[in-house]
């Protein structure tokens, strides 16, 4: 547009001539020029709120709520996360409430989860499977005060209830009686262990019942097949005896019948349970109809038409399984106690101006923990007085203990090796390193690996559809003539050759018991994606030598430069340094008295900070130290031993 410079000038703007043409920076500093007003700004506030809801079940829930929010007036944005359970709702207070946006939720179907709710960890010893979840959880879903629950395969649970319709002891109880032992996290280590221990000793005592039962059961059904010789006493009477040996290990195996038809009563799904259950239950009353009529005279049947060995074999190889499982499971679970064993139980602090022991729980930010020689750093921490050598191999794999002085940091559970200080602590409880690598390794252990989605998937549908093909089995084989007795034995096979077990399984065991072993040596698996990943690596590069070494300083040669023999430097070393408190001055004495050189005791010993140490032996001076050192000194440096 034209303009006049002059009155351009007047109003406050320089403008660029450009054939009588001028450019402005906006159209805010136009309508400025020309004396027009901007319009006012609305001015808008904007709230951020997290909301928990319960009920969602798949991704679309998550979609669904989300599109009900956004229709909301005064809602500018919302997301919802179907895993965490929770919507993220920027909102203007003043166009809409709280109250309004909760109803938008609950509208589409679902429960907005309401403040004053309480968490509840548990671990639950037996749930080692996606079916034992899913028997916990529809269990649980009918207990009116949970809001919301995340069970995992490790055995952990995290459970959100409201303490005025529920407790935790109710909760517990739920699920006790669907077969599987809760233990609260927060209790005492050696209850959880004692449960572990005993699960392990009552699956021990199962197995070498059921396999001492089944082993004479077998030989008795498989005896005419191979001709071996049974004594005249058995063979008159194979019914009762088959009966009195299988009935034990019907019994012993009692949790396959009570989770199977609990898992179907209480949760309308049937499990693994459920299979083992109706195979081997079925072969058990079957042959015990059979038995009854064999007793009774009737010579249409005979030990032929038992079936008690399938189900006391196939009871006994399971509870073998199970046995198997249990031992591995425990030693994932040392695995992570001795992770958490790192970290000490007391800590030093000052406290009113005196030192006083405390618990490591009663450790708070910001109090001045003390630190002496040999013992462990309670927490994470910054060093605010004294010097000291501290052993960090546990995080960092390197062997050579780090120097802390004045400002630098200190990590928990980590060795403090000779002097002492005080440091004030920065981060307790969950917030440590230690904290942090056990957490790491449990989220691995509870994650998924690609392979297991897809297997979870398949177990999902696979009792339903094994359960279908046994009765079609069974239906087809009476059908084409060959006999209730034979149809029977084929819907048995079917039942528990077809058993999941391995398929819902094998890729959380490994995942367990892989990373547990991981963080046992040192090795963090950070998920068990990368775990499936590892088998595609074929290249390795390591940055530190103490995750390839002894991870101990020792020394390996001693290079003389001069005349003086190899054994007669490490002696004049091993003199000065017997005093000293540095980790290389440990290795130097150690060398020297592997090989029983003689170490007389030095005099005048003293420590030079940032350089080494000097030390008298005979009316001479020993200087051990760097390259500063030595230049100090004017050292001859083509001499491989110095002294004055």
């Amino acid at each position: 547009m034209d303009v006049d410079p002059k009155e351009s000038e007047k109003k406050g703007f320089t403008a660029e001539k450009d054939s009588k043409k001028y450019y402005f920076c906006s159209l805010n500093c136009k309508n400025k020029f020309l004396g027009k007003k901007e319009p006012a700004k609305k001015k808008e506030r904007t709230d951020s709120i997290s909301i928990p809801i319960k009920g969602m079940t798949c991704a679309s829930c998550a979609i669904t709520i989300e599109k009900a929010l956004r229709k909301t007036k005064g809602v500018s944005e919302a997301n919802v996360n179907f895993a965490s359970e929770k919507a993220a709702v920027k909102y203007d207070p003043k166009a809409v409430s709280l109250d309004k946006i909760e109803e938008a939720i609950e509208g589409t179907g679902y429960e907005v989860i309401k403040e004053g709710n309480e968490t509840l960890e548990l671990k639950i010893i037996g749930m080692d499977n996606p079916h034992c979840v899913s028997t916990i959880s529809g269990a649980l879903e009918s207990e009116e005060g949970i809001i919301s629950k995340e069970l995992l395969v490790n055995q952990k649970a995290k459970i959100v209830y409201s303490p005025t319709k529920t407790s935790p002891s109710r909760i517990k109880k739920i699920i006790e009686d669907v077969g599987y032992k809760p233990i609260e996290v927060g209790s005492p280590v050696d209850v959880e262990k004692q449960a572990r221990e005993n699960e392990i000793r009552s699956q021990k005592i199962k197995v070498l019942i059921s396999m001492l039962l089944s082993a004479p059961l077998l030989y008795m059904a498989m005896s005419a097949q191979l001709g071996l010789p049974v004594p005249k006493l058995v063979t008159d009477n194979v019914a009762i005896i088959q009966f009195m040996l299988a009935t034990p290990i019907m019994i012993t195996g009692y949790q396959f019948f009570t989770r199977g038809i609990i898992a179907v009563v209480k949760t309308k799904s049937a499990n693994m349970d459920t299979l083992v259950a109706l195979g081997t239950g079925s072969a058990y009353i079957y042959s015990l109809i059979v038995s009854t009529l064999i007793w009774s005279g009737n010579a249409d049947y005979t030990a032929e038409s038992l079936y008690f060995e399938i189900a006391g074999v196939l009871i006994a190889f399971i509870l073998l399984g199970k046995y198997l499982e249990a031992v591995a499971k425990g030693k994932t679970s040392e695995a992570i106690k001795k992770l958490i064993g790192l970290s000490p139980k007391t800590a030093i602090v000052i406290r009113d101006g005196k030192e006083t022991t405390v618990n490591i729980k009663d450790v708070i930010v910001g109090d001045i923990v003390i630190v002496k020689p040999g013992q462990k750093i309670p927490v994470d921490g910054i060093v605010v007085s004294g010097n000291s050598y501290v052993d960090e191999s546990m995080i960092t794999g390197e062997s050579m203990p780090v120097e802390k002085k004045k400002g630098g940091k200190v990590i928990g559970a980590t060795i403090n090796k000779s002097g002492s200080f005080n440091f004030k602590a920065t981060k307790i409880g969950k917030d440590t390193m230690l904290a942090q690598i056990i957490k790491l390794v449990e989220d691995a252990q509870g994650s998924k690996a690609p392979i297991q989605e897809l297997a979870d998937k398949i177990s999902a549908y696979f009792v339903p559809i094994v359960f279908a093909t046994a009765a079609l089995s069974f239906i087809l084989w009476s059908l084409l003539g060959l006999g209730f007795t034979f149809s029977l034995t084929i819907f048995v096979a079917v039942m528990i050759i077809a058993c999941p077990c391995a398929l819902g399984l094998a890729t959380p065991t490994a995942v367990m018991v892989g990373t547990g072993i991981g963080a046992k040596y040192g090795i963090l698996i950070k998920s068990a994606t990368a775990l499936q990943k590892a088998h595609q690596i074929d290249t390795i590069i390591f940055d530190k030598t103490g995750t390839l070494t002894k991870g101990k300083l020792q020394v390996t040669d001693v290079i003389e430069l001069s005349n003086i023999k190899p054994n007669e430097i490490l002696k004049y070393a091993a003199i000065a340094e017997s005093k000293s408190e540095h980790p290389l001055a440990e290795a130097i004495v150690i060398e020297a008295k592997r090989k029983k050189i003689s170490v007389p005791e030095a005099k005048n010993f003293k420590a030079i900070t940032g350089m080494g140490v000097e030390a008298k032996y005979m009316g001479k001076t020993i200087h051990i130290g760097n390259m500063r050192m030595m230049k100090e000194i004017k050292a001859d440096m083509k001499a491989s031993a110095c002294w004055t």
